[in-house]
């Protein structure tokens, strides 16, 4: 067992391409029973409730593909909630370098626990004690006004649900049990539910006041500039991007209910979180501070 390394990292950025599969394509079908499913998540269960890396399915059950994973995901992150629940949901290998170096052509879709949540109003204190191996992501994300009941099937239908567009932190923590020097795949990210952890929220902005696509995004730390990005980065936008992972939350029978978000993904470098005062700006979508210990 060894903590989550450099390699997990550049799997969420990219740099190489590798073969895998995409949540929608024609994947070769793999019959696992009900039980053996069951199975393989209370070995994630069983790690997340002991503090220890969670397992890597290239050891586990190397001929699960992406789908089958998800099931895993839902299976294990559910059956790990604490009664505050789900906080939304988010996006992981968003960038086109991210997507080719993995094979696939979408994102990578994970769960948010609403006990992650911390508002950038408060100019929160991040403890890399609580976070072990903390990493940082600057993201756009979207507030939900009202529930999803039903599968979105075009941006337009999911902005009747969406009250405001806010920058956002995502705080990425976690071990994993992959092998060392080995690439993961799509597979293996989905089944760790990407190491979602925490995420910081700031003020939304009105849904019509503002393009995410065209946003600036710059985090500095100790008053110097560590990543700058736009929002065009993201996959095919960010309300693209967001359709999509409404779509996964539906086919994930993750209800999306308001005052939840749905987070695109990492936008420029992902960070070691390094001790310091941090400041996100955002440009017209607002900015706030927040701090690392």
């Amino acid at each position: 067992m060894r903590r989550f390394t450099r390699i997990l990292l550049i799997a969420l950025v990219g740099v190489a391409p590798l073969l895998g599969s995409s949540l929608n394509a024609a994947e070769p079908a793999v019959e696992h029973s009900r039980s053996t499913a069951e199975e393989l998540a209370e070995s994630f269960v069983a790690a997340w409730n002991a503090g220890k890396p969670l397992p890597a399915l290239s050891r586990i059950a190397p001929e699960l593909n992406l789908r089958q994973a998800y099931k895993i995901q839902r299976t294990w992150v559910q059956q790990t909630l604490d009664d505050d629940g789900i906080g939304g949901i988010k996006g992981g290998v968003v960038t086109p370098a991210g997507q080719k170096w993995l094979g696939i052509t979408e994102p990578v879709g994970a769960i948010l626990r609403a006990s992650g949540r911390f508002e950038g109003r408060d100019s929160p204190v991040i403890s890399r004690q609580r976070f072990p191996g903390l990493k940082l992501e600057c993201e756009i994300g979207f507030t939900i006004g009202s529930p999803l009941l039903k599968r979105p099937e075009s941006v337009d239908e999911l902005q009747q649900h969406i009250s405001g567009i806010i920058p956002v932190i995502e705080l990425i923590s976690g071990d994993w049990e992959g092998p060392a020097g080995e690439r993961p795949t799509a597979a293996e990210l989905a089944a760790i539910n990407v190491i979602a952890a925490g995420y910081i929220v700031g003020h939304p902005v009105a849904k019509d006041q503002i393009n995410p696509k065209a946003i600036p995004l710059n985090l500095s730390r100790n008053g110097d500039v560590i990543n700058t990005a736009k929002g065009s980065d993201c996959w095919e936008g960010p309300w693209e991007t967001a359709l999509w992972l409404a779509q996964f939350a539906h086919d994930q029978g993750v209800p999306l209910t308001k005052g939840q978000v749905i987070i695109c993904g990492a936008l420029g470098k992902i960070l070691e979180a390094e001790p310091g005062d941090y400041h996100y700006n955002a440009g017209d979508l607002g900015a706030f501070s927040f701090s690392v210990k």
